[in-house]
């Protein structure tokens, strides 16, 4: 066996090369190692290692780079030892290094042959001036200038190129060439995704293709030009240009970026956190950090003034993990536990997806991954003259009676970035609530959480003036008022036939749902413009997706949230569930009688009407607590439906 050592240069062995170099012609030379067989404290006056079980004079080494050398000796002979304190001499017989371990660092037995390789870092003194006494043994390892010791890669090494210290075999660059040739990289039969998918190009050049596998690939498909062929000249450019733009593309919505923390479920500051970019994109979007906003235990913690005087509260990005048996509180919630992790955790989404958690919608715009959102902090306020503030403390209901229409002009009149906020963002907000109603252990930390899980939700404190039991994290930091007043969103809607229509009933279960690559700032308050939230099934299409969803929006009825143990939100890995995760049920067994883990929030088909504008969040004139809940949705209003217990709030990137 053997064991690693600490190798320490002497005071005499650090004079003798700084002799050496004064002189420019004596090099210290390394010629003899002495194996010990007592622990000792060894320190830079020591001149002697004591107790020599063995000495070695077949020593070898080099430099390993402008601060490292390597030494090498050998025992071929039949003796016996154990050894735990090593000395390296020069010619002169100076003690040069010396090393020493309580536990043992090579046992010999009589018909082995020992080697050692000892690595010694120089704080001070040149490298250059050492020699080695027999230079027939060197045992240094491979770098790109030294010849030496390394392995070879296995192919997965190969695939990755990540490792800078094994060495590839022609056997390794076979497989990576054929693989690429195998797959038909650049065919017109394999998918952009495919080719960038299998040649690994990934951002930071920390995987990229090599000339040699794109000639294979190329080669294989006929592409690479011969003189005069300028077809197949124009057709390797198109694809390579494909290639980069593909890639380009890929990285703004699978690298994930550097975020601030979106906090640890059930303690102090879950929910909010501090915005991670410039104070040139804060004075873009009209926003100023607000006196303790860094600090955990502030009521601001995470809060940004806007110029017009209202608070604006920054949602970091996040992983969610839906129904894992791996969750904590598995025994407790089983198919409906939430768990929630900082973007920061994972490299990509590939990564974070192999572990079970998905970027949540919310913190995708523009076919980019976002930091976070701001969201203001209370509801809008639109006076009868027609200007509109955003509050500063307190609730607030609307003083005129609007129309979605009117909500998107006036939150857009904030400034570019700003508008209502988008269905993806409320259930961020919502799924943050849920996910620290379950993690949660006391009312310091969350104001509304009720130990016997009855009541363990946003504004279940009705009439107090204890901001905390309104806000979606339970502090006063959180988003303020889920008790008044549905909240109009943006992002999903059903197609229409005019703008001006009334309620009519859908007669499917379509969903139009904004695309990924749109951005929330230029969404419009018209009617089948390419910008527009709103439009016929033709002109939805180039923004929103077309879904079909599970869930019987067609069918009149007004129902809770939660069937016993049933799931009851999307499957967050899939592409449509992802879009919808938190918006509506899953599907008709997802709702019934209610649930308390969820708060027994309502959902309204009644009827899930055309030109559909979502609200959320919401209070009824009769005032049912299952109205007033974090997830309680209304699918029964449209585009100029006006009311004055309907408002909204504003929400934006910042970049």
């Amino acid at each position: 066996m053997s064991q690693e050592m600490d190798i320490i240069i002497t005071a005499a062995g650090l004079q003798a090369l700084i002799n050496a170099e004064h002189s420019g012609t004596n090099k210290v030379t390394l010629s003899k190692v002495q194996l010990g067989n007592a622990y000792f404290e060894p320190s830079e006056q020591t001149t002697d290692i004591g107790n020599v079980v063995a000495e070695l004079t077949t020593v070898g080494g080099s430099t390993v780079s402008a601060t490292e050398i390597q030494v090498n000796a050998t025992d071929s002979s039949d003796s016996a030892y154990t050894v735990r304190s090593v000395g390296i001499y020069t010619s002169d017989n100076v003690l040069f290094a010396v090393g020493s371990s309580q536990d043992p660092i090579l046992q010999k037995v009589a018909t082995s042959q020992a080697l050692f390789t000892f690595n010694i870092l120089l704080s001070n003194g040149n490298p250059q001036y050492i020699d080695f006494g027999d230079i027939s043994f060197s045992n240094p390892p491979a770098t790109s200038t030294t010849a030496g010791i390394t392995r070879f890669a296995t192919n997965a090494e190969a695939e990755e190129a990540l490792d800078g210290t094994v060495a590839l075999t022609p056997l390794n660059i076979c497989h990576i060439n054929a693989k690429g040739a195998v797959l038909l990289g650049m065919c017109d039969c394999a998918t952009l995704e495919e080719i960038f998918t299998q040649t690994k190009i990934i951002a930071g050049n920390e995987k990229a293709v090599t000339s040699l596998v794109l000639q294979k690939i190329l080669e294989h498909c006929n592409l690479l030009p011969g003189s005069g062929d300028e077809n197949k000249i124009v057709e390797l450019d198109r694809r390579v240009t494909d290639l980069e733009k593909f890639k380009a593309d890929y990285l703004k919505t699978n690298k994930l970026p550097k975020t601030g923390s979106i906090g640890i479920p059930g303690t102090k500051g879950f929910g909010v956190g501090v915005y991670p970019g410039t104070e040139s994109e804060l004075v873009a979007m009209g926003l100023d950090p607000m006196s303790g906003y860094t600090d955990k235990n502030s009521d601001n913690y995470g809060n940004y003034m806007h110029f017009k005087g209202g608070q604006m509260v920054f949602i970091p990005a996040f992983l969610v993990r839906y129904g894992s048996d791996k969750a904590s509180q598995y025994a407790s919630y089983g198919a409906n536990s939430i768990e929630i992790k900082d973007v920061s955790e994972y490299e990509t989404l590939e990564d974070a997806a192999k572990d079970g958690f998905y970027l949540h919608r919310a913190f995708i715009d523009g076919g980019e991954v976002k930091t976070g959102f701001f969201m203001s902090k209370y509801h809008m306020t639109v006076t009868t003259t027609g200007s509109v503030s955003v509050p500063v403390s307190g609730m607030t209901t609307p003083s005129v009676s609007l129309t979605p229409v009117q909500m998107i002009d006036y939150a857009r009149s904030l400034g570019y970035g700003w508008n209502c906020p988008s269905a993806f963002m409320a259930s961020a907000i919502d799924v943050i609530a849920l996910c620290h109603a379950q993690f949660s252990t006391w009312t310091n930390v969350c104001r509304w959480y009720d130990p016997d899980g009855k009541t363990s939700y946003p504004a279940q404190g009705r009439g107090t003036t204890d901001m905390g039991k309104y806000s979606h994290n339970g502090q006063p930091c959180g988003v303020i008022g889920f008790e008044y007043y549905w909240e109009y969103v943006l992002g999903v809607t059903t197609a229409g036939t005019t703008a001006t229509q009334g309620q009519v009933a859908v007669s499917d279960n379509v969903l139009y749902v904004m695309k990924k690559s749109m951005k929330l700032a230029d969404i419009t308050s018209g009617f089948g413009g390419e910008t527009d939230a709103w439009g016929t099934t033709y002109t939805l299409l180039p923004s929103h997706d077309a879904i079909t969803v599970d869930y019987p929006i067609s069918t009149n009825q007004i129902t809770l949230w939660g069937n016993e143990n049933n799931p009851v939100f999307t499957d967050p890995s899939t592409e449509d569930g992802n879009a919808l995760f938190g918006i509506l049920p899953r599907n008709a067994k997802s709702v019934g009688s209610g649930a308390n883990f969820i708060a027994k929030s309502v959902v309204y088909t009644h009827p899930c009407t055309q030109n559909l504008a979502l609200y959320v969040h919401g209070q009824s004139v009769a005032s049912r607590s299952y109205d007033e809940n974090a997830f309680a949705r209304a699918f029964n209003h449209w585009r100029v439906d006006s009311n004055t217990a309907i408002g909204f709030r504003v929400a934006g990137y910042a970049a």
